[in-house]
């Protein structure tokens, strides 16, 4: 199972709805689908690509300590326009998290440090972040 499918059939279970949009990039959109919801979790990454993968200029391993995919312009759009903001950082090490951190609209990040990730490590995030009642912020 995918984690969207488990965050779906969570949503199911607890007799809530759920949107998403999945296009990193569309920042503006992302923001107005936010918009509408009650609580926004944004899920951003940063991974190796083990001397032979290319994203986002790193060619291997990483060349920075930045979320991929455009993911700091992308939460940063969302908690513009949702005042619950949830943050899943799914990374291979540190991140920087200086850009959007202290936003007073994000109100929780899950940091996933993983060295092997795998779809059932993903399916664990998916549900575990399901768990969450986090309504402020109180570091």
């Amino acid at each position: 199972m995918q984690p969207l499918e488990a965050i779906q059939q969570r949503a199911r279970k607890d007799r809530t709805s759920v949107n998403w949009f999945l296009n990193n990039f569309d920042t503006a959109t992302a923001g107005n689908v936010a918009i509408q919801s009650e609580v926004a979790m944004v899920f951003v990454n940063s991974d190796s690509g083990e001397q032979y993968i290319t994203v986002d200029g790193n060619e291997g391993d990483r060349k920075n300590l930045t979320a991929w995919h455009g993911g700091d312009d992308l939460i940063l759009a969302v908690a513009a326009q949702n005042r619950n903001t949830m943050v899943v950082v799914h990374s291979v090490g540190p991140l920087i998290v200086e850009p959007w951190i202290d936003h007073p609209n994000i109100t929780a990040v899950r940091s996933n440090l993983v060295l092997f990730p795998s779809r059932k490590h993903l399916l664990t995030i998916s549900e575990g972040t399901l768990g969450w009642r986090i309504r402020r912020r109180n570091w």
